[in-house]
């Protein structure tokens, strides 16, 4: 090989490390930023947390067992619209709903004629109200799911990190 030949061989060389460096380390950059930013949407999400459990008039265990009564009301072959109307009496704000919301998840709901419950669709509480009830109860139910969808939110889907 010829000196200049030699000399092009350093440059290529060199050039393809400093674009594989250049590759590696925009990845290791890019990686730290976005565990920055998804700890910064967690600190966010967690103030956000924070904000409903000090506006709630219910706590993390409170809620897990309304959610339970409601599931329980509406699991089955029929309603219990009398079980749906006592918890629904112990919701009072947005803030509750969201703690019931979350707490109830997102059960597989099915009907007959289609994959019967526990094997159906998972389906979350709003969903189950809007199935399985009507009148001033399936209002009351909307009424509150519009009211947390506009605190904007979202959904929360555990409890994780709820303090409670």
């Amino acid at each position: 090989m010829t000196p200049e030949q030699t000399k092009i061989v350093k440059v290529v060389a060199y050039s393809a490390a400093g674009i594989a460096a250049f590759v590696i380390g925009k990845k290791i950059i890019g990686a730290i930023v976005s565990s920055i930013q998804s700890s910064s949407n967690l600190r966010n999400l967690r103030k956000q947390i924070d904000t409903i459990g000090s506006l709630a008039t219910i706590n993390q265990t409170q809620a897990t067992k309304l959610a339970d009564s409601l599931f329980q009301a509406m699991k089955d072959t029929g309603t219990d619209t009398n079980a749906v109307t006592i918890v629904l009496q112990q919701v009072r704000n947005e803030y509750d709903w969201l703690l019931i919301r979350t707490a109830f998840g997102t059960p597989e709901y099915g009907t007959v004629g289609e994959p019967w419950w526990g094997s159906g669709t998972p389906t979350d509480l709003i969903g189950w109200c809007r199935k399985e009830l009507s009148g001033s109860l399936l209002t009351t139910c909307n009424t509150w799911e519009s009211k947390a969808n506009a605190l904007g939110l979202g959904g929360l889907s555990d409890f994780s990190i709820v303090k409670g």
